[in-house]
């Protein structure tokens, strides 16, 4: 009866809640390994207007994403963020500010 509550109104609030999250994390987390993915690109030995054109992309994308691989490593090492821990060593914590 659940399941099949659930398959009508979309399943508990919880769930429903959490989804959004759960997306922006996998989101963050595919952006990061498309920037190392163009980055590992970048080093193999191409024609040079090649190499040029794909460090280019690779430096847009980080300008258009400054802040991607600390918002992923914090994402993916949230229990270590949580402690105020970086590599087993501690950082000084900033509150979050709104934009």
């Amino acid at each position: 009866m659940l399941r099949e509550k659930w398959a009508r109104e979309g399943g508990p609030d919880s769930y429903q809640r959490r989804a959004p999250f759960i997306h922006a994390r996998s989101f963050i987390t595919t952006l990061a390994l498309v920037q190392r993915s163009v980055l590992a690109i970048g080093r193999y030995d191409f024609e040079p207007g090649v190499v040029g054109g794909i460090r280019k992309a690779c430096n847009d994308f980080a300008a258009a994403l400054p802040g991607l691989k600390a918002v992923r490593d914090s994402s993916a090492h949230l229990e270590d963020r949580i402690r105020g821990e970086k590599f087993g060593e501690k950082i000084a914590t900033k509150p979050i500010m709104p934009p």
